[in-house]
Order: C-alpha cells, then sequence, then structure tokens
C-alpha cells in the first residue's frame, strides 16, 4: 500500500504537458481510481475519492482554460452512488499487477466515469434555472458552440473506441 500511496502522490502532484495532464476527465478518473484501489481508510474511501476527483477536476480546469472556479462544476456523487454496483463491479475488475491484461477494464471505468459526466451534463442541461452559476462559468470556457469539456468527453470516447 505504501508504494501504492506513493505513487498516487507523485502522479496527483505531476504538472507535465502530459496527456494524462492535460485531459481533466482522465486524470481525475484515474485519480479516483488509484484512490479507491489504494484503500488507504476503514471507511469513507470512496468520499474521499469522489472529493479528490472534484478537486483535481477543478484543478485542471481552471489551469488549461484559465478559470478560477472555487468548486467544481461536476459532482459525480450522486450519478456513481445511483449506479454503485456498476461503480464497484468496475473497480474490482482491475487488478494492478503484471499478470493481468486490465486495458479493457480500465476502458469500461473511464467509460463509466464518462458516462457519469453525461448524466451530470444533462441534469446541469434540465436543471439550468437552479444552477446558472456553475452554467456561466462553464459556459465562459467555450470558444465556439459546444463547450470544452464536451468536446473533451468526446475525444476521450474515441480514444477508448480505437483501443
Amino acid at each position: 500500500m505504501k508504494l501504492f500511496l506513493k505513487d498516487f502522490v507523485e502522479i496527483y502532484r505531476s504538472k507535465s504537458l502530459s496527456v494524462l495532464n492535460t485531459n481533466p476527465f482522465f486524470k481525475s478518473a484515474l485519480l479516483h481510481l488509484l484512490f479507491v484501489r489504494i484503500h488507504p481508510f476503514t471507511d469513507g474511501n470512496g468520499r474521499t475519492a469522489r472529493m479528490l476527483h472534484s478537486m483535481k477536476f477543478t484543478e485542471l480546469i481552471n489551469n488549461i482554460y484559465g478559470m478560477r472556479l472555487k468548486i467544481s462544476p461536476l459532482n459525480l456523487s450522486q450519478s456513481i452512488l445511483l449506479n454503485q454496483p456498476t461503480y464497484v463491479d468496475r473497480i474490482d475488475n482491475i487488478y494492478f499487477d503484471l499478470e493481468h491484461d486490465c486495458n479493457e477494464e480500465l476502458n469500461r471505468w473511464f467509460d463509466f466515469i464518462l458516462n457519469m459526466v453525461d448524466e451530470q451534463l444533462l441534469y446541469f442541461n434540465n436543471n439550468s434555472y437552479r444552477l446558472d452559476y456553475s452554467l456561466q462559468n462553464i459556459s465562459k470556457m467555450s470558444h465556439t458552440d459546444s463547450s470544452p469539456m464536451t468536446n473533451e468527453i468526446e475525444k476521450m470516447r474515441l480514444r477508448l473506441k480505437q483501443k
């Protein structure tokens, strides 16, 4: 566990210009997965992983798009909790050793998280009167008719389908 925790902290702090560090969806989902698999606490690992996910996602959105968000424009907790059996299944099927090829399981994990993002974007669109502030901040990131977050989701989906 200590080795994985050290790797987790290193990945969390990394600010290189790699694909991992320039895609807020990918990096926050990976950190979420790693933290839950490390499972450092007797209770609260899922809640802490979702909080870390939101914090890193917001930090990356701020860094990449020059935003000043103080809270995450997306909160996946409700969607994940509603889909908890799938969430647990996706995590449990990923092995962190050299004996297993987990590419397909990792792709399923990222696809699951992207589906949770889709649910939240749909929720935002359907409840815009209650989420006006968050939507204004998301729209500030947009340089075209579609938001960069939607574009990032589509790019990630294409990458997953190619693998």
